[in-house]
C-alpha cells in the first residue's frame, strides 16, 4: 500500500472528520500506519480531550479494543506480565517483550510474551527454538559465532545472545569474551567497589576541601 499524499489525509481528517482507525480501515493499513503518514506530513492531530479509561480486567480492556480498535501498551503489558511472567517459548525471565500475532490485539491469542532473543528470532522467519538448538549444537562443535551468523544470515550479537539463553558458555574471539548481559553487570559492580576502596582517602581529602571552601566562602 503506497503512502496517502498531504491533499487526502487533510480531506479524510479535517474535512470528513474521519479517525484515524476510520481511515486505516478505508484503506486496508493499521491506525498506526496512518498516524506515522500524518507525523511525515507533518499533520496536527485533533485533541480528544479526556482521561484515559482505566481497566479492572482483561476482558474488560479487550472488550474496549474490539469497539475503538485502540490499544494501550502499558495496560497489555500490565495484563500480559500478571497473566504469566516468562517467556512462552523458552521460559525466560529476563528482558520480555510483547510479540503481536495480530493488531490491534483482542484477545490473549493475538499477543505473546517473548523474551529478547526468541522476539528477534520470531520476526527472523525460520529462526525457532529448534534452529536456536541446532546452533547451540554447531557452536559446541567447534563453530565460530561468526560463520553461524553467516550461515543463518543474522547478526553475529543474535547468536551469542542465542547462546547465553541456552547456557552455553562462549569461547573468546579475538581474544575478548563475550559475557552475557548478567556477567557485565555482576563485572560493573565489581569494578564500581574496587575503584572506591582505591580512592577512598583522595574523596575524603577532596571532600574535606570542599567543605573548607565553602566555609571560607561564607566567610568572605
Amino acid at each position: 500500500m503506497r503512502r496517502l499524499d498531504r491533499g487526502t489525509l487533510v480531506k479524510l481528517y479535517y474535512t470528513e472528520q474521519m479517525s484515524l482507525n476510520e481511515i486505516g480501515k478505508l484503506y486496508d493499513v493499521t491506525r498506526e500506519r496512518v498516524r506515522q503518514w500524518m507525523e511525515k506530513e507533518k499533520l496536527i492531530r485533533r485533541k480528544t480531550g479526556g482521561r484515559k479509561p482505566k481497566f479492572n480486567s482483561p476482558g474488560e480492556y479487550f472488550n474496549y479494543v474490539q469497539k475503538t480498535g485502540k490499544e494501550s501498551y502499558w495496560t497489555l503489558r500490565r495484563f500480559l506480565h500478571s497473566r504469566n511472567n516468562c517467556c512462552e517459548q523458552c521460559g525466560s525471565k529476563t528482558n520480555l517483550h510483547e510479540h503481536h500475532l495480530k493488531y490491534p490485539a483482542t484477545s490473549f491469542r493475538d499477543v505473546q510474551l517473548l523474551c529478547a532473543s526468541c522476539h528477534i528470532a520470531e520476526h527472523k522467519k525460520g529462526n525457532g527454538n529448534r534452529k536456536q538448538l541446532q546452533i547451540c549444537e554447531k557452536y559446541k562443535k567447534g563453530r565460530n559465532g561468526f560463520e553461524l551468523a553467516k550461515e543463518y544470515n543474522v547478526h553475529w550479537s543474535l547468536i551469542y545472545h542465542i547462546l547465553h539463553k541456552w547456557n552455553v558458555k562462549t569461547r573468546p574471539i579475538f581474544g575478548r569474551v563475550i559475557l552475557s548481559p548478567e556477567e557485565r553487570k555482576k563485572r560493573r559492580r565489581e569494578y564500581a567497589k574496587r575503584y572506591y576502596q582505591e580512592h577512598k582517602e583522595e574523596k575524603k581529602i577532596y571532600d574535606r576541601q570542599r567543605r573548607w571552601n565553602k566555609k571560607l566562602a561564607l566567610v568572605n
